[in-house]
């Protein structure tokens, strides 16, 4: 008799999180397409792909949580050049939603 499995309703997470004295509020999306870019990343298809795919990739999760608006607001704070949020900014915001979403907070590595 073979395995039977049903898919269950995810839990929506809401995640806030303050941004330079702005509240956001973050609704987790499917994380598939997230790890997705992670696989292809190391090849496992053969192909690979670049940075700049698992660049979007992200900035695709991470706006598909937040409304619209507060979408829109990061990407212009990026795409500022007077303005020093930057990548490295998204990564640790992400990384923290990650480890919010997974229920798995993420941790700092001792050195």
């Amino acid at each position: 008799m073979a395995k039977e499995f049903k898919t269950g309703e995810r839990p929506r997470r809401v995640i806030e999180f303050i941004l330079d004295d702005e509240t956001y509020t973050f609704t987790a999306p499917k994380r598939s397409g997230l790890i997705m870019s992670v696989v292809t990343s190391v090849g496992v298809d053969g192909k690979g792909s670049t940075e700049s795919d698992s660049v979007r990739d992200l900035l695709n999760w991470l706006g598909d949580g937040l409304s619209e608006s507060q979408s829109a607001a990061i990407l212009a704070r990026l795409q500022d050049p007077d303005d020093d949020f930057d990548l490295d900014n998204i990564n640790e915001i992400a990384r923290y939603l990650l480890g919010q979403t997974s229920n798995r907070p993420t941790r700092r590595r001792s050195a």
